[in-house]
């Protein structure tokens, strides 16, 4: 069976259990990981590669990503992350496999904010009971710019040192963050609270901000 594309998938927005389901508002962490993560948007290459693309890594399909990061990696470069939420090669291939993403989809911007909102319902961002401090400490060990919330790397990036890689935010901001996640927005630019139109998640119901965050 043919994997749905991504935009068919962000399409159950229309299914009707989503006015009783959990509001979770992921517009803050995702900005914020785009600015310390990917500052140069969604055709960002990191800094360690010792390649550049063909062409903007958005007009380019996720296959042609991978086989680019595969280039990266065979050319000696120190890291494959690309993208607005600097996705590795490790786990831009298990994000594409585990949620059967079709690889001829386009890496653009709406295809990149839903992978980085799968990982982080990996680390259970989308439940609006799970434990702040546990989804701190996931979120630092996928993204190197986040900090680690507890034990011996409390405050510093969870791969501290490897790369030249150091947490660019701090632990209270996260905490701020990720604590509020199921209150509404304060939209500064309107005044007043944004209700944007929310996306339902296909497994368990639950509704987080639109998609695409731009």
């Amino acid at each position: 069976m043919r994997a749905l594309p991504v935009m068919v998938m962000l399409a159950l927005a229309a299914i009707g259990t989503a006015a009783a389901a959990p509001i979770v508002h992921d517009g803050p962490i995702l900005s914020l990981l785009g600015k310390v993560e990917g500052p140069d948007g969604y055709d960002e290459i990191s800094g360690h590669s010792k390649l550049q693309p063909p062409k903007p890594i958005s007009s380019m399909r996720i296959e042609e990503v991978i086989a680019f990061q595969d280039r990266m990696v065979a050319a000696g470069s120190a890291s494959s992350a690309v993208g607005r939420y600097q996705f590795i090669r490790k786990t831009l291939r298990d994000l594409v496999g585990r949620h059967r993403v079709d690889r001829r989809q386009m890496f653009n911007a709406r295809t990149q904010d839903f992978l980085a909102r799968m990982l982080l319902n990996d680390c259970n961002y989308y439940d609006p009971d799970a434990d702040t401090t546990r989804i701190g400490n996931c979120v630092a060990t996928i993204w190197a710019a986040f900090p680690v919330f507890t034990g011996p790397k409390a405050g510093m990036s969870y791969y501290h040192g490897i790369a030249g890689n150091r947490a660019q935010t701090t632990v209270p901001v996260m905490r701020a963050i990720i604590s509020s996640r199921s209150r509404p927005p304060v939209d500064l630019r309107q005044g007043g609270l944004r209700t944007p139109r929310q996306v339902v998640w296909p497994d368990d119901g639950r509704v987080a901000d639109p998609v695409p965050l731009r």
